[in-house]
């Protein structure tokens, strides 16, 4: 092979490693975030009867982070049910969401205008 060939290869190989995530497709991501979200908020609510709906599923990156940010309602028993924001950076695997403590609500309102409303939209 010559050293065109090789220098194209190793770049497609490593631009393909930086599409990764770009490469699912927006209905896998949003199923995995919907996982996501269900495990941490039924470990966080274990033992009360309680149910989760998700909405307003937006897929963004900043050009650093990618996320899905979006709302989700929380119905705890005969309670009130609750409408929170969250945000889940897939590439990182990690998960905030509002209201479940302190740290996770200073992530969401950290993250929340620059990638949430100012990220550009992935598709």
């Amino acid at each position: 092979m010559g050293f065109r060939t090789v220098a194209a290869l190793s770049a497609a190989v490593m631009a393909a490693g930086v599409v990764g995530a770009s490469a699912q497709s927006t209905g896998e991501i949003f199923t995995q975030t919907e996982q996501a979200l269900r495990e941490k908020l039924k470990s966080h609510f274990a033992g009360q009867p309680a149910r989760f709906g998700f909405e307003n599923f937006r897929r963004r990156t900043n050009g650093k982070d990618e996320a899905v940010c979006g709302q989700a309602t929380i119905y705890i028993g005969r309670d009130k049910p609750s409408l929170v924001r969250f945000v889940y950076r897939y590439n990182a695997g990690d998960a905030a969401i509002e209201t479940l403590g302190a740290d996770e609500t200073r992530t969401v309102q950290a993250l929340w205008n620059p990638l949430c409303l100012r990220g550009r939209v992935v598709e």
